[in-house]
């Protein structure tokens, strides 16, 4: 979009303008009327460009603040044709495109260098472009123009470049990686412990109670887990119940522990170490006995699950005699 310059402040006219500008302010440099006599020409780089001159012409003339070097008044406005402000003035050091329309970002209607340079402008040192772009290859550009944001991303213009501001679940420079998002102990399944929250970090999912360590995030009883604790009934009968420890009933060195009903033989048993000289060595094993006085029984592997289901006793009586 081009911008069309302002009224014009200065009282010559445009004829008169455009012979004072040849003859005063050449494309050779300023002359001593401007009272600019150290200024040098060519610096295009402290100058407006032709491209402006031609850029900014949409009736065939183009508003200018020309730098006089003067103390009293450094810079006067003058429109011209955009021939004249090639000749003349796009290599003339400070001098630069303005407008004295409000609606214009070129408007600087005291040439005191606030204005600004739209989108599209050939751009220079002379001017800035207006907020929210950036001068790249010589024109005035919205980094954000092409919507580099993906997936609801919100870009906005910085020195570098762009920046986006990604919504919930997304990252990178264009917002165009699915975001990492932590699992939770209860989403594995865990209750104790340390466990990787599946983005490089921990979860601290709490500890154990007495008895019981953490493994591989769940609470384990500290003892081994009894055997016998998915035989048919195991577990404590119909109260009342007590325990009873026999020591010895059943060979050297052989312990039997029931608990028993008080109202008959139900209850759940543990008979390990059993050496028998009448009838040999008999395995470590477990049993349960029904009302009906039926009994189901499995062999333990080792004293320690024999231990683990004792104390299961424990649990349900408190303790044996």
């Amino acid at each position: 979009m081009r911008y069309l310059a302002g009224s014009l402040l200065h009282s010559l006219t445009i004829p008169a303008l455009s012979t004072l500008l040849l003859a005063g302010c050449s494309s050779a440099g300023p002359s001593a009327a401007d009272g600019d006599e150290s200024s040098e020409a060519g610096g295009a780089h402290d100058a407006l460009t032709p491209e402006q001159c031609t850029y900014f012409d949409p009736s065939g003339t183009v508003q200018i603040c020309h730098h006089t070097g003067s103390a009293t008044k450094p810079y006067t406005i003058l429109r011209l044709g955009d021939q004249a402000c090639i000749n003349a003035h796009s290599a003339h050091d400070g001098d630069y495109i303005t407008s004295t329309d409000p609606s214009s970002p070129l408007y600087d209607p005291t040439c005191n260098g606030q204005g600004c340079l739209p989108v599209g402008a050939p751009c220079d040192a002379t001017l800035p472009c207006c907020d929210g772009l950036q001068c790249q290859n010589g024109t005035c550009t919205d980094p954000c123009a092409s919507a580099p944001c993906q997936n609801g991303g919100a870009c906005a213009a910085i020195e570098s470049g762009y920046t986006c501001t990604c919504a919930p679940g997304w990252t990178g420079t264009n917002c165009e990686t699915p975001a990492c998002v932590a699992t939770t102990c209860a989403g594995q399944g865990a209750t104790c412990g340390s466990i990787a929250d599946g983005c490089g970090g921990t979860l601290d999912c709490g500890s154990c109670g007495a008895g019981f360590t953490c493994e591989s995030g769940t609470c384990q009883p500290t003892a081994p887990a009894c055997p016998c604790d998915g035989m048919p009934g195991w577990g404590p009968p119909a109260p009342p119940v007590r325990c009873i420890n026999y020591s010895g009933s059943m060979g050297p060195g052989s312990i039997y522990y029931y608990l028993k009903s008080d109202s008959g033989p139900e209850g759940p048993w543990v008979n390990f170490a059993v050496n028998n000289p009448q009838l040999g060595p008999q395995p470590d094993q477990c049993g349960y006995t029904s009302m009906a006085n039926t009994v189901t029984s499995m062999p333990l592997a080792s004293q320690a699950q024999a231990d683990a289901c004792v104390q299961s006793f424990l649990s349900f009586a408190g303790s044996c005699p």
